[in-house]
């Protein structure tokens, strides 16, 4: 997964709680059992056409990490709830 972020605790969008890339906080995309997680100072708009996000692109659908080194960021599963929630 990769976020946009202005970088700061208010974010681009201050009705959007947190750091955001001015449609969605950061917090929101970070996604249980994503293999990996990037951020890059960007709008949600202006993602697609970041040259970081399309050379992190890249090496992911070729190699499965965003970073040159190999390293990744994967966000844990979150644990199942306890009792009668039967909720996937």
């Amino acid at each position: 997964m990769i976020a946009g972020q202005a970088g700061t605790p208010r974010g681009f969008n201050p009705l959007v709680p947190g750091d955001d890339d001015g449609t969605v906080s950061v917090e929101s995309t970070r996604l249980s059992g994503a293999t990996d997680f990037a951020t890059v100072r960007a709008g949600h708009s202006f993602l697609m056409f970041n040259s970081q996000v399309i050379e992190w692109t890249s090496r992911y659908l070729k190699h499965g990490h965003f970073r040159k080194d190999g390293s990744r960021q994967p966000i844990s599963p979150k644990p199942k709830p306890k009792g009668g929630d039967s909720r996937p």
